[in-house]
């Protein structure tokens, strides 16, 4: 269970911090679910409570900067999401050096290793790709999983991250499909997120070779 995603302390950074936005809207849907004023809620609450994924995501992220088992679980999800649209970059190209981001990210995440994978970098580089391509109208659905596969240790950036990845399983979905593909991705996004920040123990999505793999 997420100890960051209790209604009291969701409530507490959005008073501290001013906010009648995002974290306090997901708060106060949050408290339609709690048994009591001081219940654990968790993501999949939230998630059936109606919280958006982004509202959701920036608060765990938010908590994660104190919280070292949120963190570990954010990037472990964000390793997820780049696992599952890499098939669309290694089909168009032969380079390892995405699929070797994910597993160097993976690796110093489950150990904790926080200030290791604070210097691989702020993300600016995979930013500068995906703004570079999008300016000259050279978007695509390989060079979207690239971005995400060189930005997942970039928490700051999850929200954006899980859009792009998102956009690039839309655009791969046959014609005419990509809402829908869009729309069902976000959901295994959210559900993802939500079992990560269970408490279970979670296996990594598998870095393969294949089509797009269920939850």
């Amino acid at each position: 269970m997420c100890e960051g995603l209790t209604f009291r302390e969701a409530m507490a950074f959005a008073h501290r911090r001013g906010l009648k936005g995002a974290v306090y809207n997901a708060a106060q849907k949050m408290r339609g679910w709690r048994a009591h004023k001081d219940c654990c809620k968790t993501a999949e609450d939230a998630r059936v409570a109606g919280v958006e994924l982004d509202d959701v995501l920036w608060t765990v992220w938010n908590v994660a900067k104190t919280n070292p088992q949120v963190r570990a679980q954010l990037y472990m999800w964000l390793t997820d999401c780049a696992a599952r649209v890499l098939p669309l970059y290694e089909s168009a190209s032969l380079s390892p050096i995405p699929r070797h981001r994910i597993e160097t990210v993976r690796a110093l995440a489950h150990k904790g290793e926080f200030a290791q994978l604070e210097q691989l970098g702020d993300g600016i580089e995979a930013y500068k790709m995906w703004n570079t391509a999008t300016d000259e109208g050279k978007r695509t659905p390989a060079l979207a999983a690239k971005c995400v596969a060189m930005g997942v240790h970039n928490l700051e950036g999850c929200c954006t991250w899980a859009l792009i990845a998102r956009w690039a399983v839309s655009e791969a979905a046959p014609r005419h499909k990509e809402a829908e593909a869009l729309n069902a991705e976000r959901e295994w996004q959210y559900k993802r997120l939500a079992y990560r920040l269970s408490g279970a123990e979670v296996a990594d999505l598998p870095l393969v070779h294949t089509e797009l793999v269920p939850v």
